[in-house]
């Protein structure tokens, strides 16, 4: 089962690597979920969580929850058009 889950990382790995906009690619679990206002300003990020394992029809089934997070810009038009400061 470790074998299946590498290959799927591996294939997500390259994935991330071949995309021209990710700047960033992690997998761990839900609960090592990284903070990202303090984990440095490379975004956008995929981030892939091992969601659940189980045994059906004799294969092994994997799945993964895939999240890809970046940094909400501030909306230049709402500041101007309010007075606020950026």
């Amino acid at each position: 089962m470790l074998q299946n889950h590498n290959t799927i990382v591996n294939a997500l790995t390259q994935f991330a690597n071949n995309n021209l906009s990710l700047r960033r690619f992690k997998v761990s679990f839900f609960e090592q979920f990284d903070n990202f206002s303090t984990s440095g300003d490379s975004f956008p990020i995929l981030y892939a969580i091992p969601n659940e394992v189980s045994f059906e029809e004799n294969i092994d089934v994997q799945s993964f929850r895939v999240y890809c997070v970046d940094i909400l810009q501030k909306d230049i038009y709402y500041h101007e058009k309010n007075g606020a400061s950026r």
